[in-house]
């Protein structure tokens, strides 16, 4: 029964369209995923940019990895 089911093209073209192609939530900095259905892959943290609905999603590696650098930069006085 499963060989005929997956064997017909239209019938499998709509079964697998319900599967995810896309993650819920990627780092925007390095592009891994974070959140997939519900299934959380890496910690993430969510910046609001200027009080709107766009927000900014970094895993934790890259938000402490950007958080030193600017540290860095205030003490060597390139800030």
């Amino acid at each position: 029964m499963s060989f005929m089911v997956m064997n017909n093209n239209d019938l499998r073209r709509i079964i697998l369209s319900y599967f995810r192609k896309e993650a819920r939530v990627v780092c925007s900095s390095c592009k891994k995923v974070c959140i997939w259905d519900k299934k959380i892959i890496r910690k993430f943290t969510q910046i609001p940019i200027r009080n709107h609905f766009i927000v900014n999603n970094l895993c934790l590696e890259c938000y402490w990895r950007s958080q030193t650098l600017e540290i860095y930069k205030s003490r060597k006085g390139l800030l």
